[in-house]
């Protein structure tokens, strides 16, 4: 984090609203991403990045160390797209939340492989996955989004991976 955005953290934890604002604006894109992820619905993403940056409004004065403002608002918006998933009673076909995603390269039927694989994981293998793979977080910031020790994560991601490759191997879903 450079100082620039450190001195604009301090001041919204010192109850400066403006400086707040301008945090949710420079990062607003990069939340939806991480609860369009989860959601796999736009208006249901936006609706969660209101209610996290929200949220993170609210209680920014508990953030204790500005260099990790982001990281402690992604697990903010992580946690309530969670509790939205549970909330919600029906879920869309695989077929339209698949495509609605833009990956490159990765065909309908790969995308929803993976979807269900990832499915079958436990929640903080999936989560560790989805913050390596799908948005390139460092092995340290993970371990804090799941408050959970390095070590442990990389263990994490190591079991993942191989419950993924068996999961893909084998070849059949059950939709």
């Amino acid at each position: 984090m450079i100082y620039e955005e450190y001195s604009i953290v301090q001041k919204a934890i010192h109850g400066d609203p403006e400086s707040y604002n301008h945090l949710a604006l420079m990062y607003n894109t990069y939340f939806y991403k991480v609860a369009f992820l989860y959601l796999k619905n736009e208006q249901d993403a936006l609706d969660v990045v209101q209610e996290s940056i929200y949220q993170g409004f609210v209680k920014i004065r508990s953030l204790r160390r500005p260099e990790y403002f982001v990281t402690w608002m992604n697990k903010i918006v992580i946690n309530n797209a969670l509790k939205f998933i549970k909330k919600k009673s029906c879920f869309e076909p695989y077929e339209e939340q698949v495509g609605q995603s833009s990956s490159q390269g990765i065909t309908l039927d790969e995308k929803i492989d993976l979807y269900c694989a990832l499915k079958k994981l436990k929640r903080k293998e999936r989560d560790a996955i989805v913050l390596k793979y799908f948005y390139d977080k460092p092995i340290a910031e993970i371990a804090l989004i799941l408050k959970t020790p390095e070590n442990s994560v990389k263990t994490i991601l190591r079991r993942a991976k191989e419950h993924l490759r068996k999961i893909l191997k084998e070849d059949y879903f059950e939709y």
